[in-house]
């Protein structure tokens, strides 16, 4: 072997030397960086979990809050749907009492007949024994129109007309006019 050949051998070594610092050089940086960023991720990850236990909290007791609203709003629908079935109730019985007052005015049945003589008897009764006055109807003031048409016997009715045998004109008595028709000849 050369020389050169030595020499170039000795050029490639260094070289390959230069390599192998560079490479360890940039592995050195390569794993410094990442026990930098680890350490980086580690510290947020940290800060990261506080904010969400933080979070967790305060949604818990929100959701809390909103469930106790819930149910003071199913309590208070609840005492709405009582109150409200209590009025239909009401308004069912009231609704009834007023029809069946309605047909007991309307009606004139047994029972009002009944309580209309039994009052009648009564009153007649107290007032035969002298314990019951009843009171004075008071005087009407109706006037009370009459049309007076003069006074004529039925002999009196007579009928003025004009006789064809005669150019006079004369007054004859009325002749009774009855129902049933009869034949002029």
């Amino acid at each position: 072997m050369s020389t050169n050949e030595f020499e170039r051998i000795d050029s490639l070594a260094k070289i390959c030397d230069d390599h192998e610092k560079n490479l360890r050089r940039s592995l050195e940086n390569v794993s410094q960086r990442n026990t930098e960023v680890s350490e980086l991720m580690s510290l947020r990850l940290h800060q990261i979990t506080q904010k969400m236990g933080n979070l967790r909290s305060k949604f818990d007791s929100v959701h809390t809050h909103n469930q106790k609203l819930l149910e003071k709003i199913k309590e208070k629908l609840d005492e709405i749907d009582a109150q409200e079935m209590e009025a239909n109730r009401e308004y069912d019985d009231f609704r009834r009492n007023v029809t069946f007052a309605k047909r007991q005015h309307k009606k004139n049945g047994i029972i009002r007949a009944l309580g209309h003589k039994i009052y009648n008897y009564g009153i007649t009764i107290l007032i035969f024994i002298g314990w019951y006055k009843p009171p004075k109807k008071p005087a009407k003031s109706v006037k009370k129109c009459s049309i007076e048409l003069p006074r004529i016997s039925p002999s009196q009715h007579t009928i003025t007309g004009i006789l064809p045998e005669k150019s006079k004109s004369i007054t004859a008595t009325a002749p009774k006019i009855s129902p049933t028709k009869k034949k002029l000849s």
